[in-house]
């Protein structure tokens, strides 16, 4: 899984990441929490359970429960057209 090659990303003032690619059938907008699991899954080059570790660390709590969320917001992404490729399934 990668970002559209074509994809825009903002990071607006209320945290939220505003999300456009020409291939998509719309923008997309995250929460902040849909923010940081994008860019932590960004940073460990889209390996769920990667980002999972290093979220759980930092909010102290368990990875298999960040990789349910991280589950979720992979699935929106895809549907959302602003991601491309396999979808690795965290769970």
């Amino acid at each position: 899984m990668r970002a559209s090659v074509d994809l825009k990303a903002t990071i607006l003032s209320d945290g939220c990441l505003q999300l456009y690619s020409p291939r998509a059938k719309d923008g997309y907008r995250c929460d902040p929490i849909g923010t940081v699991i994008w860019l932590v899954l960004q940073r460990y080059d889209w390996d769920p359970k990667a980002a999972a570790k290093e979220l759980a660390m930092h909010w102290d709590t368990d990875a298999n429960e960040i990789l349910a969320d991280i589950d979720m917001w992979v699935h929106i992404f895809y549907i959302a057209g602003v991601v491309t490729g396999p979808v690795n399934r965290a769970n």
